[in-house]
């Protein structure tokens, strides 16, 4: 699975999935991941359609769109069945917003493997590495500003 809530990279993916035989076995989600479920906006960088992010900065000359937003824990949900859940995620300095529902939950995580862009951490306002450690996650080496944990 998927999640990618910039229309035109949707388009794209979608399009390498197909060129690379892939659509039996990978669900694109149009969707932005957030702390919230409901609507925001997106801000698409006009020099990288890449990039893209729920918090507006200096940066930001290109667009905004309105995207759909979900929790972590309801797209897993609405999934059962994996046997291992490995999140690679890039939401630009919210990843704190996006995982603290599914860490602060009482009920076992559901991740077992993680990886997120540590150098953002100025940026969060949640603990996030301690609540990852107390959940049984175990840092590896971080490698140009990305950590990858696996559960213990």
């Amino acid at each position: 699975m998927a999640v990618e809530p910039n229309p035109i990279m949707v388009e794209r993916l979608n399009q390498n999935i197909a060129l690379n035989g892939l659509g039996d076995c990978v669900d694109v989600r149009a969707i932005a991941l957030s702390d919230a479920p409901g609507q925001t906006d997106l801000h698409v960088y006009a020099h990288n359609m890449g990039e893209a992010s729920l918090r507006p900065d200096m940066r930001h000359q290109g667009r905004t769109i309105t995207v759909e937003t979900w929790t972590l824990s309801r797209l897993i949900a609405d999934n059962p069945g994996f046997k291992t859940v490995v999140v690679k995620m890039d939401v630009e300095g919210l990843e704190d917003r996006v995982l603290r529902g599914i860490l602060d939950d009482e009920a076992p995580c559901p991740i077992d493997h993680l990886l997120i862009e540590t150098q953002h951490a100025g940026d969060w306002s949640y603990p996030l590495l301690e609540r990852l450690a107390a959940r049984g996650f175990q840092a590896m080496p971080s490698v140009e500003g990305n950590t990858f944990f696996s559960r213990r």
